[in-house]
């Protein structure tokens, strides 16, 4: 998808330019076998099956908890969704900085073995991740804020034309 056009200025091509994205994105992630259906898509985001037709057709569009959940759970970039500039995925920070961890603590476990840095190393993990989460709750904060200003302008402008 690309830089759409001067149609996402008024709220109903803005809407449509979500939905058209959403969309690309799940053939993406069925293309890449992340999701072989509806019901695998709407599992991403905590939602029942049924909203799913809504959701792809543009019936409704994606929460803020649920545009998160589907950026953290997928890499989607938040950024791209809103706009349809930059990349599609983020790039993989939120993914483990140490991808041999779950092999080490899955391995301690089975031999019943205590390795001393395994605790720190889960530590330095966990607050990563946190750090990565809080970043991305405050991107999602932000292109909110963002959002409400735009179709605030939006408004105004389509009731100047009244």
């Amino acid at each position: 998808m690309s830089n759409d056009s001067t149609d996402e200025l008024t709220i109903d091509g803005f809407k449509e330019g979500l939905t058209k994205r959403l969309n690309h994105f799940y053939d993406i992630l069925q293309k890449r076998q992340v999701i072989t259906s509806n019901t695998e898509f709407m599992k991403l985001i905590d939602q029942p099956v049924q909203a799913a037709s809504k959701l792809l057709n543009g019936g409704r569009h994606l929460t803020n908890m649920q545009l998160v959940l589907l950026a953290s759970k997928t890499g989607l970039n938040i950024n791209w969704y809103f706009t349809g500039r930059g990349e599609i995925f983020e790039k993989s920070e939120t993914h483990s900085k140490k991808p041999e961890l779950s092999a080490r603590v899955a391995k301690a476990i089975s031999l019943n073995e205590i390795d001393p840095d395994l605790g720190i190393d889960i530590i330095d993990e966990l607050s990563y991740k946190d750090k990565v989460i809080d970043r991305m709750r405050s991107e999602a904060q932000d292109l909110s804020k963002k959002l409400i200003q735009v179709m605030d302008v939006v408004n105004k402008y389509n009731k100047s034309g009244d």
